[in-house]
């Protein structure tokens, strides 16, 4: 048998594939083709702040049930204060996250716990957000404006207590049933006719801006405010809320002067 030379062996293979690209289909060449690098998304001016940042500030606020909420920042021991008028109980913090935003925080006699969150907002200034979930659980959410990125301004502008006024501090105006209330070393009632009914302290909140007052044998009680306001004159607000037994204050003092109001004889 005679073996065929390769050059007189048929071949079955096309000498070329043609090409099915339809015309006008943009070429296949890596130079070409679209980029799918994801873009990296833009850094928050408030990147560089967490948890640790902001060591012995405060910032607080009322949860829907009027209750304050008084946080202290701190590493390593930060502290979680909560005021419901009567009594302050206190938090402990249990564990953060990595990114050192988010805590976890509980008081094992009390059974409550809560959770705080740092964030940022594109608002205009910084704010609080608190939320009472039930009696037992609570979220306080703190969001840092940008670019400043500073904490919320919770207090009061002057920097005042109630813890600040002194035995030579008094404030006194009536109510709306003509009753006059007076505060110095206690809260004063007098309706006009029976002789008069004191208050004392119960209970001041951790911010030092809200006091609770009770008399147990007449079952008067009340609360004290210290609040601002930017009128050019301090003033005194009270109000008798319920059939002449309980009782609200608010000393508004004006930002301007950072004076008590001026409730008496001038001379």
């Amino acid at each position: 048998l005679t073996t065929p030379s390769p050059s007189t062996t048929p071949s079955r293979m096309p000498s070329s594939i043609p090409s099915f690209v339809p015309s006008g289909a943009p070429s296949s060449t890596n130079s070409e083709m679209p980029s799918m690098q994801p873009s990296a998304p833009p850094v928050s001016a408030c990147a560089s702040f967490d948890l640790r940042s902001f060591n012995a500030q405060t910032v607080f606020g009322n949860d829907q049930n009027g209750h304050e909420h008084f946080y202290t920042f701190g590493d390593p021991i930060p502290s979680w204060q909560i005021w419901d008028g009567t009594a302050t109980t206190w938090l402990s913090e249990n564990s953060r996250d990595a990114s050192f935003l988010s805590a976890s925080y509980s008081d094992i006699a009390s059974f409550k716990s809560g959770q705080i969150s740092l964030l940022t907002t594109t608002n205009a200034a910084s704010y609080l957000e608190v939320n009472a979930i039930d009696s037992s659980n609570f979220e306080l959410k703190i969001y840092l404006a940008e670019p400043g990125c500073s904490l919320p301004s919770s207090g009061l502008s002057c920097g005042s207590t109630l813890s600040d006024l002194t035995f030579d501090s008094a404030v006194f105006g009536d109510d709306q049933n003509g009753v006059e209330h007076y505060l110095y070393c206690g809260w004063s009632i007098w309706d006009g006719i029976f002789s008069t009914r004191y208050m004392m302290e119960d209970s001041i909140s951790p911010s030092g801006l809200r006091a609770s007052y009770s008399e147990p044998a007449t079952g008067f009680s009340g609360t004290v405010f210290l609040l601002t306001t930017t009128d050019p004159a301090s003033y005194l607000e009270v109000k008798t809320i319920d059939n002449g037994f309980t009782f609200e204050m608010k000393i508004y003092m004006s930002e301007t002067t950072c004076l008590l109001p001026s409730s008496g004889n001038s001379c």
